[in-house]
């Protein structure tokens, strides 16, 4: 069983989806990531007219979600994948019929959107797959709004206790995995500040993680303190250009056997 799953992740290209692998893929993405994806969500506080952009929309399910919650704004969905799509767009076929939703092939490294046009931006396990973080991370920084929110959620970061299944797949797919510390320069570097670090107890996959995750314990970091031992899900939060005490928010989220949070604040 997992070589078929490492085979389909290998032909399908979870950094390129394509093919009948690449749609099994997405497939399995969509419930693996299910778990995970919910409790990041659980960080942003929705707002019916928001508009929301999801970066990497793989197989839309995170997309129909938000789309659930923004029943007068809009949710976007881009991802420079053909095949994901495809696939997002026949996901939220409703959605997009009463114009709710629109799914577009797009790249982070260029966003066809107006500075300032999202209330909200999250990206699902992509991260790690983007062609220049640093720049890429501006761009994102530029087309989110004012008190807006933004949202990572990966599963691996330069700080975990890294199986060896998650060494090999860096390797191959060569992930960008940088250290919190990187990340969290990265994130200035873009124009967020005030990087703040939540964890809580989970598993990565398995039967029990929504158990896990629901009775498990919930750490919290300010100011990028150190982390001691391993916690697997990381958020940050930032927010961008406002004289309100109501900054927005970036948040990053991991899922290593524990999960990690961190949030910044764009000044």
């Amino acid at each position: 069983m997992v070589n078929k799953k490492r085979s389909i992740t290998e032909l399908g290209n979870p950094g390129n989806p394509h093919g009948e692998a690449g749609a099994e893929m997405l497939a399995g993405m969509n419930e693996r990531h299910y778990e995970v994806t919910g409790w990041a969500l659980g960080f942003f506080d929705f707002a019916n007219t928001d508009n929301v952009l999801d970066i990497g929309c793989g197989g839309g399910e995170t997309i129909r979600r938000m789309a659930e919650k923004v029943s007068c704004g809009r949710v976007v969905g881009v991802d420079h994948s053909e095949l994901s799509v495809k696939i997002s767009r026949e996901n939220n076929k409703e959605y997009i019929g009463n114009g709710r939703v629109e799914v577009m092939r797009a790249s982070v490294e260029k966003l066809p959107f107006w500075n300032d046009s999202f209330d909200k931006i999250i990206t699902v396990e992509s991260f790690y797959f983007w062609p220049d973080p640093r720049e890429n991370l501006k761009e994102v920084y530029r087309v989110l709004a004012n008190k807006g929110k933004f949202l990572i959620v990966a599963d691996i970061n330069g700080d975990a206790e890294l199986d060896e299944s998650d060494i090999e797949a860096i390797e191959k797919f060569s992930l960008f995995n940088p250290r919190l510390s990187e990340l969290e320069a990265l994130m200035n570097d873009a124009g967020f500040r005030n990087v703040v670090i939540h964890t809580v107890s989970g598993k990565k996959m398995g039967m029990c993680r929504r158990q896990q995750i629901i009775n498990g314990y919930y750490f919290t970091l300010f100011n990028g303190g150190e982390i001691a031992g391993t916690f697997p899900k990381i958020r940050f939060s930032a927010s961008k250009n406002s004289n309100s005490e109501d900054v927005s928010k970036l948040y990053i989220g991991t899922e290593d056997d524990i999960f990690n949070v961190i949030t910044t604040d764009i000044l």
